[in-house]
């Protein structure tokens, strides 16, 4: 068996919410571990829209779009999860492998539970959904290993920069932390990872090295792609690829945008609910800077009267 490993991430961008990154695990048989997993999977998993009892894996922005997008992302990526619904919050990411202290810092909208999931999609669709994921997986002879998840509240990612002083180092430091959480769960295996191109990087050779403590071969290096190879001190090896649009490319790297997208959705949604509790007619935001502007800017005196640092919700860069 292979073990195949997509990492991605939902919230790069927004000033409000936070950064989220995920990685989804896959044990594939040696002789399918090079195919297109969406082409092995094809009599259960759907690549470019929800088909039947098919499962809608992609590029997270495609499937989080247009009407019911919610309802959709939520289908399609609580069928892939094997929690028991309706679920709780905590015990989401609680499987998701994340750390309570990181969920809050003091900030009041998590104060209040979270609603059960799901929170728009139908159960007994989810539960039709799941069947099919699963018979599709045990006859191809693969295993969803799960999803490990790290985000960066606000508080937590000004505190990265600072520490870093580059926003993409920042994302940097929480896919190593996603990759520790990876290798402690599969230390007998070797991985092969796929992940998005970090602000456009082409050379990641230097940092891997560091990262690892391991000597790093150069596979290609690319604007489109960049390859490496290394063994740990442990025997474990490596191979990573950095891609464009690796959702759109690698299954496991999509379903870690959704993973990623639906956390970061759940957050805002809970942030949302606080505001409009106080101003009904203020309306929800995403948190991206020019929708936060509008935000910030009507929200300002109930924002003066918040007994919370704003470094603690508002992002420094």
């Amino acid at each position: 068996m292979a073990t195949l490993v997509g990492i991605d991430e939902a919230g790069y961008g927004p000033v409000l919410g936070p950064l989220v990154v995920v990685a989804a695990l896959f044990d594939v048989p040696d002789a399918i571990a090079s195919t297109d997993l969406w082409e092995t999977l094809s009599s259960g998993v759907a690549h470019s829209a929800r088909q039947g009892r098919r499962l809608w894996i992609d590029d997270s922005k495609k499937v989080h779009q247009g009407q019911r997008r919610l309802q959709r992302l939520e289908e399609n990526l609580l069928a892939a999860c094997p929690l028991d619904l309706p679920a709780d919050f905590l015990a989401f990411t609680k499987w998701l492998g994340l750390p309570a202290e990181h969920l809050a810092d003091g900030e009041p909208w998590h104060v209040a539970a979270f609603p059960a999931l799901p929170l728009a999609a139908e159960p007994a669709r989810i539960a039709d959904l799941r069947a099919s994921w699963q018979a599709t997986l045990d006859s191809a002879g693969v295993r969803f290993l799960g999803a490990t998840a790290a985000l960066a509240q606000p508080w937590r990612f000004n505190r990265l920069v600072t520490a870093t002083d580059n926003k993409a180092d920042a994302l940097w430091s929480l896919a190593l932390e996603v990759l520790d959480r990876v290798r402690a769960a599969a230390p007998g295996s070797d991985l092969d990872i796929v992940m998005d191109k970090h602000g456009g990087r082409t050379y990641y050779a230097a940092p891997l090295g560091e990262s690892f403590l391991a000597p790093v071969t150069i596979l290609v290096e690319s604007p489109a792609v960049s390859r490496y190879r290394l063994q740990t001190a442990s025997g474990q090896t490596l191979r990573f690829e950095m891609r464009e649009r690796a959702d759109s490319a690698s299954l496991p790297a999509a379903l870690a945008s959704m993973f990623a997208k639906y956390l970061r959705e759940l957050c805002m949604a809970q942030f949302n609910r606080y505001w409009q509790a106080r101003a009904a007619d203020v309306a929800p935001t995403a948190g991206y800077w020019t929708d936060y502007q509008r935000w910030v800017a009507q929200l300002q005196p109930l924002l003066a009267t918040l007994d919370l640092p704003r470094d603690h919700y508002i992002r420094s860069r």
